[in-house]
């Protein structure tokens, strides 16, 4: 009897393991803006883990090249990889162009020259957040970088949203300064935040009791400062 227990559990905890895995958080949405003024070109980064699939994409664009261009560059290499994604249309030709992609686990997104771009969590605030400075060593360092947290009265529906921003200086730095000066900025700002390690930040609601769901990065650079976002993995039943 005991033998007949023992075969009838383990098949069941079995079933159970197969039907739950992690899979990747959520959806992550890129816009695109502008052209590359600089004469000699500007580096540019894309590195994601999606869904079990890696795409590391990094190299130098040309004088002339414009949000469309890259947003058509990084298509390809999204496909390529298999990684789900929809690319809407571009407004003008070196307007905005919006890429979301699919089942996101971490992103970073270097961008500069002229090129900018915003990085949106969708469907949650991430674990982690880094502002990644420059690899270049020369010219304009600095920049400005926007934080919007989208929060919710939990039970409620009602949404609110807390802003704040930061001055990137042009000398060397360090992601755990920006860290330590977004950790500052968000008190008066209104948010709850943490920095999970010390050279990264996150965002977990507002003061008032919102709950963050979302959470959209806007850098504004003309050296190639990164956004780097690591999100929760999630356990579905399939």
């Amino acid at each position: 009897m005991v033998h007949l227990v023992r075969r009838l559990v383990l098949p069941a905890v079995l079933l159970l393991a197969g039907s739950l895995s992690a899979s990747a958080s959520g959806l992550v949405q890129i816009v695109i803006r502008g052209q590359i003024e600089e004469s000699g070109g500007a580096p540019i980064q894309l590195k994601l883990k999606a869904d079990g699939s890696e795409l590391s994409f990094r190299g130098l664009l040309a004088y002339g090249t414009r949000s469309g261009d890259l947003a058509a560059l990084f298509e390809r290499r999204l496909k390529g990889q298999g990684i789900r994604y929809s690319l809407g249309p571009a407004a003008a030709p070196r307007g905005e162009i919006s890429l979301f992609i699919e089942d996101v686990e971490a992103i970073t997104v270097r961008l500069g020259g002229g090129l900018t771009a915003s990085v949106t969590s969708v469907e949650e605030v991430p674990d982690r957040l880094r502002l990644l400075p420059p690899n270049r060593t020369t010219g304009q360092l600095g920049g400005e970088v926007g934080i919007f947290v989208t929060s919710e009265v939990r039970g409620t529906g009602v949404l609110s949203q807390a802003a704040l921003s930061l001055d990137l200086p042009n000398t060397k730095t360090t992601s755990a300064w920006v860290s330590e000066q977004l950790s500052r900025r968000a008190i008066g700002a209104s948010m709850r935040s943490s920095r999970p390690t010390p050279d990264s930040w996150t965002s977990t609601g507002t003061t008032s009791g919102g709950e963050a769901i979302a959470m959209s990065v806007r850098l504004y650079a003309d050296s190639d400062w990164g956004v780097e976002m690591t999100l929760s993995p999630r356990v579905n039943t399939r």
